[in-house]
């Protein structure tokens, strides 16, 4: 299947038996940069382009998480004195500094306008307080809930916006389903109040 993918976006890879490889010769590709809309390889290809980003955030002693096209940086600390704050804050930005840096070298663009700084504590322990952090041109101020792969995550982590969302939601689609109750069987009502699975 993934080599079907390959012939159809104009790569015709060819397996080497004592080398245990696969080579790719390109043919007939028109693009100057990226790759077909649609392309199998689109999402490996970008993880394979961009993973000199994980280096980078290597050296500067973070931990992160990348998904597709979303990067996440996280720093760990004790609160006490302003040191591991002033230290977390500064690692943060010279480490999207030098992001950004590369990403302008490689034709990407570092999208600040959708970064966000959430800063998460136990809420029997006061708050950091971390006033903004600074990524490209923009300064960037501490969210009040943030969303993580569908969870919204509020600085005590105590999922009351989640659950307010998920509520919303439910209620949504429970009037939604009222409006339509006296034209659906028991099976199909039961189905849709049960969406998604």
């Amino acid at each position: 299947m993934v080599l079907q993918g390959l012939y159809k976006t104009g790569f015709h890879p060819t397996y080497h038996h004592e080398h245990n490889l696969f080579k790719l010769n390109v043919q007939d590709l028109h693009y100057i940069d990226g790759v077909p809309q649609g392309s199998v390889l689109g999402p490996l290809l970008y993880v394979l382009y961009t993973s000199p980003v994980a280096d980078i955030i290597k050296r500067h002693n973070l931990m992160y998480h990348l998904y597709a096209d979303d990067s996440q940086l996280y720093v760990s600390f004790k609160l006490g004195s302003d040191d591991p704050l002033s230290s977390a804050q500064y690692s943060i930005e010279t480490c999207a500094k030098e992001i950004n840096n590369w990403m302008i070298l490689n034709d990407l663009k570092l999208n600040e306008e959708k970064t966000e700084l959430p800063l998460l504590n136990s809420r029997y322990r006061p708050s950091p307080s971390l006033e903004f952090v600074r990524v490209g041109g923009e300064t960037i101020q501490p969210s009040s809930s943030v969303r993580n792969l569908g969870v919204v995550l509020d600085p005590g982590v105590d999922m009351k916006d989640h659950i307010k969302k998920i509520c919303k939601t439910c209620h949504l689609l429970l009037t939604n389903i009222s409006k339509i109750r006296s034209y659906l069987d028991r099976d199909t009502t039961e189905a849709g109040a049960h969406y998604p699975d």
